[in-house]
C-alpha cells in the first residue's frame, strides 16, 4: 500500500517535459473561448443596443443624469447594500476583535494587513504539517519531503474547492438580487402604468439608494402623499368650521348682510 502511495506521489510530481496541466488547460480554455465568441457575436451586438438606451433619469448632486436599464439595476443594488455596509462599518470600528488585531499588529511592528498575511501563512503551514504528520504515521518509510509535497497539494485542492463553492454562492445571491429588481420593475410597469419610471420622485430614489426596494419605496411615497392630502383636507375643514363659528357669534348690530341674517336666523 505504501508503494502505491509513493507511485501516486511520483505521478503527481511529473516533470514539465512529460505533462503540463497548465498547457492543456490553457488550450481547453482557448477553444472554449473561441467557441463562445462565435456563438455570441450577434447577441452582444443586440444586447449593446438594448443596454445603451436611456431607461430612467435621476438627480444626483443637483445634476440630472440618464441611466440605462443595467445602470439603474446596478445603482439600486448598491443602494440596497448601503445601509447595511454603513452599519457594518460602524460595528467594525468598535469591534473588540479588530481593536485587538490592531494592537497585536502594532506590537509586532507591522500593519494589520501584513499581520493577517503572516497569520494566514502560519495557519496554512500548520495545517499542511498536520496532514503530513498523519501521512507519516500511515507510511513511515516514505520520504518526508514527498509526504510534505503531497500534503501541500491536498491542502491546496481543498482550499480551491472551498473558494469555488463560495464564488458560486455569491454569484447565486447576485443573480437572485438582480432578478428581484427586474421583477419589481415589471410589477410597477404592470400595476402602476401611469407612473413614469424614468422620472421617479427624488424621495423614492433616495429610499432605493438607502436599501429600500422599488415597490416598497413607491408605496411609502404614496402613503406619505396621501397622509399629507388628508391632513390638508382636515385643516381646511377645521378652518371652515371655525369661520362659521365666528360668523354665528357676531352681534346683530354687526350683521348687515340680508343673506347672513337669514342664514343665522336673525
Amino acid at each position: 500500500m505504501e508503494e502505491n502511495l509513493n507511485q501516486e506521489i511520483q505521478n503527481t510530481n511529473t516533470t514539465d517535459d512529460d505533462f503540463s496541466f497548465d498547457e492543456i488547460q490553457a488550450e481547453l480554455d482557448e477553444e472554449a473561448h473561441l467557441s463562445e465568441d462565435e456563438e455570441s457575436t450577434e447577441e452582444v451586438t443586440h444586447n449593446d443596443e438594448q443596454t445603451s438606451e436611456p431607461f430612467m433619469n435621476i438627480t444626483y448632486n443637483g445634476v440630472e443624469e440618464s441611466l440605462t436599464r443595467e445602470q439603474a439595476i446596478e445603482l439600486a443594488q448598491k443602494g440596497r447594500n448601503y445601509d447595511k455596509l454603513m452599519q457594518k462599518n460602524q460595528q467594525l470600528a468598535n469591534d473588540p476583535a479588530l481593536l485587538m488585531l490592531n494592537d497585536m499588529a502594532s506590537r509586532a511592528g507591522t500593519t494589520p494587513e501584513n499581520f493577517l498575511k503572516q497569520l494566514n501563512t502560519f495557519q496554512q503551514t500548520n495545517e499542511v504539517n498536520k496532514l503530513a504528520a498523519k501521512l507519516k504515521e500511515q507510511y513511515p518509510n516514505t520520504d518526508d519531503r514527498l509526504l510534505l509535497d503531497y500534503a501541500q497539494r491536498v491542502y491546496s485542492e481543498n482550499m480551491n474547492k472551498i473558494h469555488q463553492e463560495e464564488m458560486v454562492r455569491q454569484q447565486q445571491i447576485h443573480d437572485e438580487n438582480q432578478q428581484q429588481l427586474i421583477n419589481e420593475i415589471q410589477y410597477m410597469q404592470k400595476n402602476y402604468p401611469d407612473v413614469d419610471l424614468e422620472h421617479l420622485p427624488n424621495e423614492v430614489i433616495q429610499m432605493m439608494q438607502g436599501g429600500t426596494g422599488l415597490i416598497q419605496a413607491y408605496a411609502l411615497y404614496e402613503n406619505r402623499m396621501l397622509k399629507s392630502k388628508l391632513n390638508a383636507y382636515d385643516k381646511n375643514a377645521q378652518n371652515a368650521r371655525k369661520n362659521v363659528g365666528n360668523i354665528s357669534q357676531t352681534s346683530p348690530q354687526e350683521v348687515s348682510d340680508p343673506f347672513l341674517q337669514g342664514f343665522l336666523g336673525k
